[in-house]
């Protein structure tokens, strides 16, 4: 998705593209005539050359005029040139969040504050202490902070399940003169990645179907039937419209791949398991987006 699928590219860029489309054709043909398409590597590796050019093209329609919001452009241009310094502190109870935002208000040192309140709940005192962009912050700290003065303290905010507040400490300037073009680039990838997803999630919900009975018994770090056993299993697991289905062996194929030091030690670790749910996601989503592509 941040491979600018769907952008027109520069005039320079589609005459190279064009140039590598002729290399292509004229390297098939030569290869042809060598019959090196009878070999399994070069099948391969023309099947996947396929692959990919159904799906950039399915997906091109898709993403063809996406463009970002101005108002987020320059928002985000403006904090790819600003530096921050702050101290932030996470708590897993809104109360102890409250108590520091208290505390910090009555003129007490943010950081002692924050390390009493940790020690006597759950939470705990970000260590860092370097300055860092307010583009590589998460948006949540970025809003948190962004209107806060030298030494003031944040409102509470979420981060993920946890609740945090941010004291300023320093900021600064850090000219950067192409900061409003990587920012129009990086929103736009974003934007694509976005697109794509729901594009997947709808191609799921008209192709595929999940054997939801026969996934719940899959349990690959199990020592009987052991896993094995799921590489030889047959059982179809997803059906896609109009395509070959998702069997309990193509899952366990591709779980194992995905697991580079192999399945016996991946499964001391509890990792086939948890493995299982991600793998199973990127099957169907290649399944659909290729049946998609092939109507």
């Amino acid at each position: 998705v941040r491979s600018g699928i769907g952008a027109a590219p520069p005039a320079g860029e589609a005459v190279k593209a064009l140039d590598r489309m002729i290399g292509v054709e004229l390297a098939t043909q030569e290869g042809y005539r060598m019959r090196l398409e009878e070999t399994l590597e070069v099948r391969d590796q023309i099947g996947i050359i396929e692959r990919d050019t159904l799906r950039d093209g399915l997906f091109a329609g898709r993403l063809q005029g996406l463009k970002p919001d101005p108002n987020q452009v320059e928002s985000m241009a403006k904090a790819m040139t600003v530096e921050v310094r702050i101290r932030s502190a996470a708590f897993a109870a809104r109360a102890d969040a409250d108590k520091l935002v208290a505390r910090a208000a009555r003129g007490d040192d943010f950081d002692d504050a924050a390390k009493e309140i940790a020690a006597n709940g759950k939470g705990n005192l970000d260590p860092g202490e370097g300055f860092i962009r307010m583009s590589d912050l998460l948006p949540a700290v970025q809003t948190a902070i962004r209107p806060l003065a030298l030494g003031r303290v944040s409102a509470v905010y979420k981060i993920g399940d946890r609740f945090a507040v941010s004291r300023l400490v320093e900021r600064r300037p850090v000219p950067d003169p192409d900061a409003r073009a990587r920012a129009e680039e990086e929103l736009l990838h974003r934007m694509q990645g976005e697109e794509i997803a729901k594009y997947a999630a709808e191609l799921k919900q008209k192709y595929a179907k999940i054997d939801e009975s026969t996934y719940a018994t899959l349990d690959f770090e199990a020592e009987k039937p052991g896993f094995e056993s799921y590489l030889k299993d047959s059982r179809a697991l997803v059906t896609i419209a109009g395509a070959e289905p998702i069997t309990v062996r193509v899952l366990a194929d591709a779980v194992r791949k995905r697991l580079f030091h192999g399945a016996g030690r991946a499964a001391e670790k509890n990792r086939l398991n948890s493995k299982k749910d991600e793998v199973l996601e990127d099957l169907i989503t290649k399944r659909v987006v290729m049946r998609e592509a092939l109507a």
